[in-house]
């Protein structure tokens, strides 16, 4: 994280660590993240629906999930993608990746190039999600 690396090159310099570590303990406690959705949606097979990746980012980590919308871009639910370590160009690893439907309602995002510690293969299975009726009577 950032705080580490702070703090690697404050004991180099033998710099004084007592504020950065006081910030950092407020940060924390304040739960301080940010979060959004990628621009980028896929039409779901057979359905009203779209999907959305989303991201939060939190000091330690970052979230990605996918969220379902409607048709009056709603948000229906959300189920989680990943959770991994914050690193240099991980969004670009996982938005630029190619984006398929294995099966009806199984969503899969391919990472391209990465040299990063996760899967190269992200898969969700969205059936607890979408049913037949539910993707009928979308909003």
């Amino acid at each position: 994280s950032m705080h580490s690396a702070i703090r690697r090159i404050a004991s180099i310099y033998h710099w004084k660590t007592e504020t950065l570590d006081n910030c950092y303990s407020v940060l924390l406690d304040r739960h301080l993240a940010f979060s959004g959705f990628f621009k980028k949606n896929w039409k779901i097979p057979d359905s009203k629906l779209r999907l959305k990746i989303g991201f939060e980012y939190e000091l330690e980590q970052i979230h990605f999930f996918v969220a379902l919308f409607n048709q009056l871009e709603s948000e229906v639910c959300r189920k989680s993608l990943i959770t991994v370590l914050p690193e240099m160009g991980m969004s670009n690893a996982i938005l630029k990746g190619k984006v398929e439907w294995v099966e009806k309602r199984i969503f899969r995002v391919e990472i391209v190039a990465s040299s990063f510690r996760i899967r190269n293969q992200l898969e969700l299975d969205l059936t607890d999600l979408i049913s037949d009726e539910s993707s009928e009577t979308a909003r």
